[in-house]
């Protein structure tokens, strides 16, 4: 993870920190990130507002929410919003504009972040799914659904979904105790 050298000593991060310092420093403004963006109603929308703020800084983000409001977009949603006017803080006729407290940003860059980690994410989430998915139906036998999960045991909303779903019966189990 890299940090800013004003920002890195906020998260106990150093130039010289090992990396799974950086990544537990990087963890910890994300969630901070996250956190003050409790406003924004949809999840989704504030995950992607997050990622902004991690690449841009806030106050670069809040700019463009800015410039959306002026320009008669959402400043609460990301897609097609704000993340229109953070492509444009890169163009002088808006970055000089008295809403915009920062100054120029390469919003491109930002814009790009966004998309392609948000992406990533939605790509993760759905090998997850679909792993989990063909792991359980796997070890479905007869009307019984075995769940199995790193540390086996207790039912997940996951869990109770695909029994649902299956209509069966939920027991747990230590993955150990099957491969």
């Amino acid at each position: 993870m890299q940090f800013m050298p004003s920002t890195g000593p906020k998260y106990g991060v150093y130039p010289s920190s090992p990396p799974s310092v950086q990544i537990e420093g990087g963890m910890k403004k994300i969630a901070k990130d996250f956190q003050s963006w409790s406003h924004i109603p949809d999840e989704e929308q504030r995950f992607k507002f997050t990622l902004a703020t991690y690449n841009a800084g806030k106050g670069h983000v809040q700019d463009a929410q800015r410039l959306a409001e002026k320009h008669g977009l959402n400043p609460e949603i990301w897609d097609e919003n704000v993340e229109k006017m953070m492509l444009n803080l890169s163009k002088q006729s808006y970055y000089r504009d008295p809403v915009v407290k920062n100054g120029a940003h390469h919003g491109g860059v930002t814009y790009r972040y966004v998309k392609d980690i948000y992406g990533r994410y939605l790509e993760w989430k759905e090998a997850v799914r679909w792993f989990l998915y063909f792991r359980v139906k796997f070890l479905q036998i007869n009307s019984l659904i075995i769940i199995q999960g790193p540390t086996g045991g207790g039912k997940t909303d996951l869990s109770v979904e695909l029994a649902l779903h299956y209509e069966t019966e939920i027991i747990s189990a230590d993955s150990r105790q099957f491969f």
